[in-house]
C-alpha cells in the first residue's frame, strides 16, 4: 500500500459504524461478518473480502486461499503413504454459512472416489478445539490412522490427546494441520501443514481493489495457491509396512 501512495486505516468490524464512504475511497475485509451482502446499500465505495464470500451480484470480489488445492495436496499425500481410513476435520459454528462449509468437501471426496476409498473417508464438523479434538479421539478408536485438521496455534493440544490415545506420531497416526509459523516446525514431531500465503492474498486483493476504484470491473472470485511444508507428522500406514 505504501508503494500505491496508498494511506490506511484499520477499522474493527464492531466499529463499522465509524466507516464514512466520504472519507474513504475502498475497503478491504478480512473474514469476519458476512456484511458484503448489503454492502451497496449501505457504502458507494467498492470492497473487496478475504477469506470470506462476497457477492457477483453485488459486484463484491472474493479472495480466496485454494480450498480444493488444499485439500487435494492433503489428500494425495497421505494416500501415497498407504492410508485409507482419512478424517478431515475442519471447524464450523452459528454464524458458519453452508457455502463455508461446502469449501473444498466436494474435492475431498472426489479424491477418494478416485482412489477407491470413498467409504472410508469422513469430513466432521466441531465449534470448539473439544469438539475437534474430540472427533479425533473417536475416529482413533475406530481405526482411523490419518487426519487433516483445519487448527494451527493449537495443534501442540491436539498432539497430546493423541497420544492419550496410547498413539504414536507417525508410525500410528499421521497428522496434517494448519502452518502456525512459531508452532509447527517446533513440535515433536514437526508439523506437516498446509500455509497460506498470507502476502499474495492481501496483494491480490489491493491490486483488485486499485481496479475497481480506477473504474475497472469485479470479479467474482480471485483464488490463491496454497503451500504443502512436508514434515515429520506424517508417515506411511502402519497397517501397510
Amino acid at each position: 500500500s505504501g508503494k500505491r501512495g496508498w494511506r490506511i486505516v484499520v477499522i474493527p468490524y464492531q466499529h463499522i459504524e465509524l466507516l464514512n464512504d466520504q472519507l474513504f475511497d475502498g475497503a478491504i475485509m478480512i473474514s469476519g461478518e458476512r456484511i458484503a451482502m448489503k454492502w451497496h446499500e449501505r457504502y458507494n465505495i467498492p470492497l473487496v473480502v478475504i477469506n470470506n464470500f462476497g457477492s457477483a451480484l453485488n459486484k463484491i470480489c472474493s479472495v480466496f486461499p485454494d480450498a480444493d488445492g488444499e485439500v487435494r495436496a492433503a489428500m494425495e499425500h497421505l494416500i501415497a503413504l498407504g492410508h485409507t481410513r482419512i478424517a478431515r476435520i475442519r471447524g464450523c459454528g452459528p454464524r458458519t454459512t453452508r457455502e463455508e462449509l461446502a469449501r473444498g468437501l466436494e474435492e475431498f471426496f472426489r479424491i477418494a472416489e478416485q482412489h477407491g476409498i470413498r467409504d472410508t473417508v469422513q469430513n466432521r464438523c466441531g465449534a470448539s478445539l473439544e469438539e475437534k479434538i474430540e472427533h479425533v479421539r473417536e475416529l482413533i478408536a475406530e481405526g482411523y490412522t490419518a487426519f487433516l485438521v483445519v487448527i494451527s496455534d493449537e495443534a501442540p493440544v491436539l498432539l497430546d490427546a493423541i497420544r492419550k490415545c496410547g498413539k504414536r506420531i507417525p508410525e500410528d497416526i499421521s497428522v496434517i494441520t494448519y502452518e502456525s509459523r512459531p508452532v509447527s516446525a517446533f513440535q515433536l514431531p514437526p508439523l506437516t501443514t498446509l500455509e497460506y500465503n498470507y502476502s499474495r492474498l492481501v496483494s491480490n486483493a489491493l491490486s483488485q481493489l486499485a481496479c475497481e476504484m480506477n473504474g475497472g470491473e469485479s470479479k467474482a472470485q480471485i483464488i490463491v495457491p496454497v503451500r504443502m511444508n512436508i514434515r515429520g507428522s506424517t508417515g506411511p500406514c502402519a497397517e501397510r509396512v
